[in-house]
């Protein structure tokens, strides 16, 4: 058996013995901490009601970068260890092995792309086909009312050409501004314009920072990979350190001030995140612009709170305005995983409406500056479901009243409540596994999607109903109402459902 053999087979047993199964949540986490994102309080002090915020209800996220060169996640292809940090604690010799060869996925194969390379991506990204106008068009036919687009990632690469910083469009795009046109069409089209900021900047802080992922440092506290992912040699001095940190302080200041002053009215900043002490405060930012909504990793006192890909096991807090972002195929950029089924983004956003939340769903444009055809044709299964069930989940659609409880999701706008019949699907058989070596459960697909069934239906608290519809067909439903319990009870027969999510309109005397 030759060299490879031997170490797939030990790779093998590691990954059994240390029970590699990520769920999507740990992978969240995971990630968060290596980027020192956490969520910190909400306290809203923009100007005008925060359920201004909340009332948009449906946001598309793009993730857009240099990486779209090669069709690869965003940022974190820079970053490994995740299978490290899984499995059974290495001998320092097979540590050593390891490192040498690159093999941090323990398969035998050297890591995808390193920093450096990774960075090189600059080079030749130079979308030829960008038409923001096409992607606001689109995305307005399907419900969304805002856009957030991420301008600066965790790689350091600012899509404007900024005076700050040296790794931006200035340096490599001849001074091609990515940034004004996509404002300009979403305000063209109505949309809301929301730009996400990552604090963190690898590229700056590259002689310092350690490529390895968070968790597997933790389990190898002496090991620190450079932009080339060798083992970094020496100490670098604490006066070096303080005048990198000095000058990143400086760029998240100055290009977080050229965002929030050169494009007129910014309605919405995603910080991915938390701020510098020294760069620039939430406080600083609402002076530049006073109408503005922040999320809660900036620092203490944004405006709304965020949820990521694991759907919150509790209902946001008190009068707290929250959103839950979620990527459309497992990804946050544009790769070539399928789609999920339209009847996980409907559902999705009805359980994100019954709960006042926003829904920010997820996709990315290609190196090209487009929408991938599969990405469109997504976006009209949507407006297609928005055209009979707009009213359930927009235009506004709340949570249910005090006093009112259903046994399923559920909104109400005016004096009409909204029943929805939600589908359920099956966990893949196997993780996917992506170029870092991170897997999760990305499944949610059409074909895990599971067989509709018989869904009985309550609603409780209610006055007597003139009239119980399915919203698809417009035909009125079998159903019962209990004026002692002012409970109105249905079964939606399988037999009457669709593969997308249905949605019953209950209309109230």
């Amino acid at each position: 058996m030759n060299k490879k053999g031997i170490i797939l087979i030990a790779s093998s047993i590691l990954l059994i013995v240390g029970n590699l199964i990520a769920t999507e949540k740990e992978l969240v986490e995971g990630q968060h901490l290596s980027a020192g994102i956490q969520a910190h309080d909400v306290i809203g002090k923009g100007e005008g009601s925060t359920s201004d915020f909340t009332d948009l209800g449906l946001g598309l996220f793009l993730h857009w970068s240099i990486s779209s060169v090669k069709e690869m996640n965003i940022s974190w292809p820079m970053i490994p260890g995740r299978v490290l940090a899984r499995s059974e604690k290495l001998s320092p010799k097979e540590l050593e092995r390891v490192i040498e060869e690159k093999d941090f996925n323990l398969n035998g194969e050297t890591w995808t792309i390193t920093p450096n390379a990774y960075w090189a991506l600059a080079q030749d990204f130079n979308p030829s086909s960008y038409d923001p106008d096409k992607w606001c068009k689109a995305a307005k036919e399907a419900g969304f009312s805002y856009i957030v687009l991420t301008v600066r990632h965790h790689d350091g690469f600012a899509m404007w050409p900024s005076e700050y910083g040296s790794f931006n469009t200035k340096n490599f795009m001849g001074g091609r501004d990515l940034i004004k046109p996509f404002i300009d069409a979403c305000r063209k089209h109505g949309m809301k314009v929301g730009l996400y900021f990552s604090p963190p900047d690898w590229y700056h802080m590259r002689e310092i920072h350690n490529f390895l992922y968070w968790r597997a440092s933790r389990i190898y506290p002496d090991l620190s990979l450079d932009a080339n992912l060798n083992q970094r040699k020496g100490n670098i001095s604490q006066s070096k350190r303080r005048e990198l940190h000095a000058e990143n302080a400086k760029i998240i200041r100055g290009q977080i001030t050229e965002l929030l002053t050169n494009y007129g009215e910014i309605d919405v900043f995603w910080f991915d995140g938390s701020l510098p002490s020294d760069s620039i405060s939430l406080e600083e930012i609402r002076e530049l612009q006073p109408n503005i909504k922040m999320n809660n990793r900036g620092g203490e006192g944004g405006d709304f709170e965020t949820f990521e890909r694991h759907f919150p096991g509790r209902r946001p807090s008190g009068n707290v305005p929250a959103e839950f972002c979620d990527t459309w195929n497992g990804r946050w950029p544009h790769t070539t995983d399928p789609f999920r089924a339209p009847a996980w983004a409907t559902g999705q956003l009805a359980k994100c409406r019954a709960w006042n939340m926003n829904f920010l769903l997820g996709i990315g444009p290609m190196a090209s500056g487009d929408f991938s055809p599969e990405a469109y044709a997504n976006i009209a299964k949507l407006a297609e479901w928005m055209k009979i069930h707009k009213e359930s989940v927009l235009n506004g659609a709340v949570s249910l009243p005090s006093g009112e409880k259903a046994n399923v999701a559920a909104t109400a706008n005016g004096n009409t409540r909204y029943l929805f019949a939600i589908h359920s699907f099956r966990e893949p058989t196997e993780n996917v596994a992506d170029e870092q070596g991170s897997t999760g459960n990305f499944g949610r697909t059409p074909e895990l999607q599971d067989p509709a069934k018989d869904l009985i239906m309550t609603l409780s608290g209610i006055n007597k109903p003139s009239s119980v519809t399915l919203m698809r067909t417009d035909k009125a439903l079998p159903h019962t109402y209990d004026a002692a319990t002012q409970t109105l009870t249905l079964t939606l027969e399988a037999s009457k459902r669709s593969d997308n999510t249905d949605v019953i309109k209950v209309s109230l005397n």
